[in-house]
Parts: C-alpha cells; sequence; structure tokens
C-alpha cells in the first residue's frame, strides 16, 4: 500500500530518532511502532539494553530499546520451531533526519509485518520483525539482539532453528542517470562481478543490491524467485557475493574491517564471535547503496 508506506514514512520517519537530539521524539517513535505491531496482533516486546553517550567530551551511560513484534508459529515455542527475522535499524545520526537511512527500512519491516498479520500460527516458522536501536554508533541494537535475545532465549533456550535473516538498510533512492553509482574501493576488490555489471550498466543507481555470502545463498535464491515471479516492471536486484567465510573466527582480519561489516547483518554474520556454538546466523542485507552515489545527498 504506496499511500501508508508514504503516510507512515512522513510521519514516523522524517526527523531524527536521536538520543541525543531529541529523546522525547524518538520514544514517541518507539511508542507509535510498539501500538503498530500490536495492532497487527503481533506479541510484542521491548528489549532495552546499556549504551555508552558522548556529549561535550563526557561520557555517560545510557538506555535503548529494540523494537520486537512476533508472528507464532504453528509450533511456536515448542523445540524446532524455526526462526526467521525480518529487521532494519530506526535510529539515525544526530544531524540527518533519516528518511532514507533508515525510515526506509524500517517502513519495509512494517509494511510486511502488516501485510502477513493475518497468518498467526499458520507458517511453518516464526517470524520476529525487528527495529533495531543505535546502530549509527557501532550496531550496538543488532549485537545486543543477537548476543542477548535470539540465541540465549530463543535458540538455546526454545531449541529453536534458526533459518534466516532479511535485513534492510536504505531502501529509497533510485537514480537511473548515468555516472551516479560509485562503490568503496573494498567492494570493488571483493565484488568484481558485481563491480563488472556496474560498469556495463553505466553506473546507474537504477537497482537494489543484496549482499550476501556462500552461507546466505539460499536466502538470496529464495528473495531471487520471489522477486523474479512479482517484479512487474522490471526492477533490478544485483547480488554482492564477498568471499567471507560463514563462522566469524575463520575469517580474514582484514575482511573484518571492511564495508561489508557496516550494517546490522554483520552481528548475525559475526554471531561465533561471542557464541562458539553458533557458527553462523545466515542473513542477507538489502540496500540501495545511496552512501556510495557521486554526489552528496
Amino acid at each position: 500500500d504506496i499511500t501508508l508506506i508514504n503516510k507512515t514514512l512522513v510521519a514516523l520517519f522524517s526527523k531524527q530518532r536521536n538520543h541525543e537530539f531529541d529523546l522525547a521524539h524518538k520514544e514517541k517513535i518507539r511508542m507509535a511502532v510498539t501500538q503498530l505491531f500490536q495492532s497487527y496482533n503481533l506479541n510484542t516486546e521491548i528489549q532495552k539494553f546499556d549504551f555508552t553517550t558522548y556529549s561535550d567530551d563526557r561520557t555517560k551511560k545510557a538506555v535503548a530499546k529494540n523494537l520486537i513484534g512476533i508472528l507464532p508459529s504453528i509450533n511456536y515455542e515448542k523445540p524446532g520451531d524455526r526462526i526467521i527475522v525480518v529487521g532494519a535499524h530506526y535510529d539515525t545520526v544526530y544531524i540527518n533526519p533519516g528518511i532514507d537511512d533508515n525510515g526506509s527500512g524500517s517502513v519495509w519491516v512494517l509494511e510486511v509485518a502488516r501485510l502477513i498479520s493475518n497468518y498467526n500460527k499458520r507458517f511453518n516458522a516464526t517470524i520476529y520483525f525487528v527495529l533495531f536501536d543505535q546502530e549509527e554508533t557501532g550496531l550496538e541494537g543488532s549485537v545486543a539482539f543477537v548476543d542477548e535475545y535470539l540465541i540465549p532465549k530463543v535458540i538455546d533456550r526454545k531449541k529453536a532453528t534458526f533459518v534466516g535473516a532479511y535485513l534492510a538498510d536504505m531502501l529509497l533512492l533510485f537514480d537511473d542517470k548515468p555516472n551516479v553509482q560509485v562503490l568503496a574501493a573494498d567492494v570493488k576488490q571483493m565484488c568484481p562481478d558485481s563491480y563488472n555489471w556496474i560498469v556495463n550498466n553505466s553506473f546507474r543507481g537504477d537497482f537494489m543490491s543484496v549482499w550476501a555470502r556462500d552461507a546466505d545463498l539460499n536466502l538470496w535464491r529464495t528473495f531471487k524467485e520471489s522477486w523474479e515471479e512479482r517484479n512487474e516492471n522490471n526492477y533490478k536486484i544485483l547480488l554482492f557475493n564477498p568471499p567471507i567465510t560463514a563462522n566469524y573466527r575463520d575469517v580474514k582480519p582484514e575482511y573484518i574491517r571492511t564495508t561489508f561489516y557496516r550494517s546490522d547483518h554483520a552481528a548475525f554474520w559475526s554471531s561465533a564471535r561471542n557464541n562458539p556454538h553458533i557458527n553462523t546466523l545466515p542473513t542477507v542485507l538489502l540496500s540501495d547503496l545511496g552512501s556510495m552515489y557521486n554526489y552528496r545527498l
């Protein structure tokens, strides 16, 4: 529902959601999102975690909040339940209202939740819709979700099977003029096939990128099949398949410092860092790559 998407984007995600900029406004948005989850009859939870703020050369502790809406499966909370995560971060930097980054991803999560909310206890996997806090300060919300909620409280305690996560960070930008899209040097080096596709596409910004390691390719294939089946307007998607191993402990150190570890999917890719019994959590990232356009947004 494009009208509803636009209305939600303007009403909830057109002003900074930043702890230092306007905490009262950020709390108002949290309440609105929670109420939307509840209106979709989702089981709603708020995961609180501590983080450190920096202002005027001083540090202080603050409380952040991940917002969670759960669509139960036919096997909800039973051993062997299958888990899917659909997520995006809702916080912003101080100076940016965050419409694309990442109001667009947040609205996407809410719209997917709305569209399938009538399938309560009809799917064979429980779906967790999550809006992460404090991505902009170092992926703190997604790390807290993976290490303090998903693994200990869902996968371990409930003996659930993790299927995969679809995350979004910036979905709104589209520019089909030539010579718009550029790539960071490390992305070009690690994904030469994707870069060559962009060269042959005359550097247009008219596609959506999908980031997936080999460990995530099943998620990519499922997404691609559904996209091609329903995409009536031939919008383009492009796979970025970096040579990053499944287990964080085996990843080359120089890869961990690249662009591919700068959004919330990295918390899932790095699950083995603090949870040695979890090899990895398959996850793909959807992004318009607008942060790499050759003009200031």
